[in-house]
């Protein structure tokens, strides 16, 4: 996983991959969804079964941001790998 994805010129993005332990069925999948797209700061987000990747802008939001806004609404998400320093098997709790 590369430190920067560049989505346009001069767009420097930080990828994180999260997983989430309790997300098990489509509407929570859908919700997850919904909380990352109302992230001020995150790019882009793909909600898959067990987990979600994102990307975000690390200079208006924090992977622990990210993973928190997640855990208020009830999930169980940490940090399975971040993009710099390329760090897997963390946990944001």
């Amino acid at each position: 996983m590369s430190k920067h994805a560049s989505t346009s010129p001069g767009e420097d993005l930080e990828e994180l991959d999260l997983m989430i332990d309790n997300m098990e069925t489509a509407s929570q999948e859908m919700e997850v969804k919904k909380i990352l797209d109302g992230l001020r700061g995150v790019r882009a987000g793909r909600v898959v079964q067990g987990g979600a990747w994102v990307s975000y802008h690390a200079d208006t939001i924090t992977m622990e941001k990210i993973c928190a806004a997640l855990q208020q609404a009830g999930y169980q998400a940490g940090v399975f790998q971040n993009s710099d320093p390329p760090v897997t098997g963390t946990s944001a709790e």
